[in-house]
């Protein structure tokens, strides 16, 4: 289900692009890079998948690979602060 890359509806990235934005104001974060419903912020080696469940799962790079790393949020900024967390 998450290896499949697919457009969630405008509502949900509008959602996303919102919580982020508002999530991590005082954090130097870049922008993600999307593509579907995988959201990467390449350099520190993260990305958030959208499921159709309407969740967001996180993943770690390791070895040119992602991996799973954490458990869903409903809020990509929770499972974001959960990667940035480890």
């Amino acid at each position: 289900m998450l290896e499949e890359t697919w457009q969630p509806d405008a509502p949900a990235v509008a959602r996303a692009r919102t919580s982020l934005s508002t999530g991590w104001e005082d954090e130097n974060l870049p922008a993600p890079v999307v593509s579907g419903n995988h959201w990467t912020l390449a350099a520190r080696g993260l990305q958030l998948r959208y499921g159709r469940d309407a969740r967001w799962y996180p993943y770690r790079a390791r070895s040119g690979t992602w991996w799973p790393a954490g458990p869903p949020a409903h809020d990509p900024a929770l499972a974001l602060a959960e990667l940035l967390g480890d």
